[in-house]
């Protein structure tokens, strides 16, 4: 027992050297590497199940995991109090609130430090300082030290975190080590039992609209969705939601009553011109970041550092600038119009299809649906939105930028590209047996290989959606150099 805890000791101080930036030395600098070893935290398809399933009987034991883990390396519950957090939670535009939330506060002068997912091109996009991933070098830096401190702890083969513990784990220690004002950070799923919820200064929290999705971690009805959502509401916190369906807000009421907290419903109407060119749906996430964001200044109140309360001017700016693609995005390439956005659940895809039909009023051209389904949704109660589309070419592809040399980055082993083409023939199927016209459906192994189907003299209206994971893999061969500039444009 006695060699044990020398053991632990000597990692952990190890591990604290990393703060000492005089003194830092990379383990291995490959970021490459880095990612294939984080790939084998990664659960295939058959672990991620019985993995679901035994959360369901013991959600808790989940959590715990989390904190023995972060204890191990270095970070003790009053390091994690010292952490001040935005928490944001929901079904559908987390992501999306929780970039325009950190971008208002940065342009107010705040360091701020922004933990989310998935990722669309690379894996350090996850973790971002003042809105900007870290570099390689940072992410190699500390990967590897806190790798090789819990590897180097563990009591089975089996004793590590997984893939996105492990990355939150990350995410705090940098926001740490970087000395962030304020750092928002986004729900993985649910949000009582999720990693992120080990986080304890909490004094502004967002629950984003509520709907139905990964039911079989949180449930199948609305209220049990609900109360794992609210799981984020901590005693003294200001927790902001938008409009609900009434048995959603209800629950939201009640926990925030259990939980000693505040609760506000969100107006959406703010009257900022520059709102009004984003879909509704983003408008009411931008006015949800904006409560979000004042409540927190308002907490946090300006020193001699820059910083200003709410400003209008700022605050147009703010908006204006923030970058978070793949969200409602417009690219035009020669003769195809690309209409990207990551919509995954039944409310999304619905207002990304009002999004994508409006702006065809005025356009000629084939359309043309791009579209991948994962996380075990039912395909065929999302071709019923679909179809009043009336494409003209249907094409099912894997979340694979090329049929070849997949970057670590987006190897996905809990459902391997295989497995996802043999999905996409199935789709078809569905799809062809569900359509009333016979129409041109199709499936490639890749989205370059889709292009090249679609790549001559005609013009192309193309909507990829589906997945963020698939996205990723559009904006891969059309804007690789996404993390370097972001220059991508948004309607």
């Amino acid at each position: 027992m006695f060699k044990n805890f020398i053991r632990r000791f000597h990692c952990i101080s190890k591990l604290n050297n990393m703060y000492q930036e005089s003194n830092m030395h990379q383990v291995n600098p490959n970021y490459e590497e880095a990612i294939k070893t984080l790939n084998t935290l990664q659960s295939n398809s058959k672990s991620l199940t019985d993995q679901n399933k035994n959360t369901a009987s013991n959600p808790v034991e989940k959590l715990e995991k989390v904190r023995k883990y972060i204890n191990r390396t270095g970070l003790t519950s009053n390091d994690i109090s010292k952490l001040p957090v935005i928490h944001v939670s929901g079904t559908k535009g987390k992501g999306s609130t929780c970039a325009f939330c950190e971008s208002i506060l940065r342009h107010h002068g705040y360091k701020t430090g922004f933990f989310s997912s998935p990722h669309l091109l690379e894996v350090r996009e996850r973790i971002r300082i003042n809105g900007v991933p870290i570099s390689k070098a940072i992410f190699s830096e500390f990967f590897w030290k806190i790798y090789e401190s819990l590897n180097d702890q563990k009591d089975n083969p089996g004793d590590m975190p997984f893939y996105f513990q492990f990355l939150f784990i990350m995410a705090v220690h940098i926001f740490l080590h970087k000395k962030v004002e304020v750092a928002i950070i986004e729900v993985g799923i649910g949000g009582e039992y999720d990693p992120t919820n080990i986080v304890t200064c909490v004094p502004v929290a967002g629950i984003t609209s509520l709907g139905f999705d990964h039911t079989s971690v949180l449930g199948n009805t609305i209220e049990s969705i609900s109360w794992n959502k609210a799981g984020i509401m901590k005693p003294g916190s200001k927790v902001f939601t938008v409009t609900q369906p009434e048995k959603a807000y209800n629950v939201l009421s009640q926990r925030s009553v259990e939980r000693q907290c505040s609760l506000c419903v969100v107006d959406n109407a703010l009257n900022i011109p520059i709102m009004t060119k984003y879909p509704r749906s983003i408008q009411t996430n931008i006015s949800l970041a904006i409560q979000m964001a004042e409540a927190w200044m308002l907490s946090n109140p300006p020193d001699a550092n820059n910083k200003t309360l709410l400003d209008i001017d700022v605050l147009k700016r703010s908006i204006e600038e923030c970058q978070w693609p793949g969200r409602y995005e417009i690219r035009q390439e020669k003769n195809m119009r690309y209409y990207i956005d990551g919509a995954h659940t039944l409310e999304s895809i619905a207002i990304c299809i009002e999004w994508y039909l409006n702006d065809l009023k005025n356009r000629h051209g084939k359309k043309v649906l791009l579209f991948n389904l994962t996380g075990g949704r039912n395909c065929e109660d999302f071709f019923k939105l679909l179809l009043k589309c009336q494409f003209d070419t249907v094409i099912f592809v894997p979340n694979a930028a090329t049929s070849s040399n997949e970057s670590a980055d987006n190897i996905n082993l809990v459902l391997p590209v295989g497995d996802q083409l043999s999905n996409c023939y199935t789709y078809k199927d569905k799809w062809s047996n569900m359509s009333s016209n016979e129409g041109d459906v199709q499936v490639f192994p890749s989205v370059q290989d889709a292009v090249n189907y679609m790549n001559n003299e005609e013009k192309y209206n193309v909507l990829a959606t589906g997945s963020l994971h698939l996205v990723g893999a559009v904006l891969t061969l059309l804007n690789p150099n996404l993390n370097e500039g972001m220059d991508y444009a948004i309607p």
